[in-house]
């Protein structure tokens, strides 16, 4: 039974494969012209890491976990210099 099934499966396969034809054949690379267009990809590879970077530097900047963060340090060292004036 299980044969039965599988044959036509099979052959559905086949006819459909061979329907497709051959594959387009793709032209080779041209070496100067790939040569050519590095430094403008190196250039626009760097604006975005220089965009990226600098969002999320101001996301960082202007987030409310840093800003208490560094409140909480400013604090922190002018007990410290009050202490230290204090005991010395």
């Amino acid at each position: 039974m299980k044969l039965y099934l599988s044959l036509p499966v099979l052959l559905v396969a086949a006819l459909w494969l061979l329907s497709e034809g051959p594959a387009p054949v793709q032209a080779a690379p041209d070496l100067s012209g790939t040569l050519e267009g590095i430094p403008e990809k190196v250039k626009e590879f760097g604006r975005t890491v220089e965009e990226t970077t600098r969002s999320v530097y101001t996301r960082i900047k202007e987030s409310e976990i840093t800003s208490k963060a560094k409140n909480w340090f400013l604090e922190a060292l002018e007990k410290v210099k009050e202490t230290w004036k204090k005991n010395f």
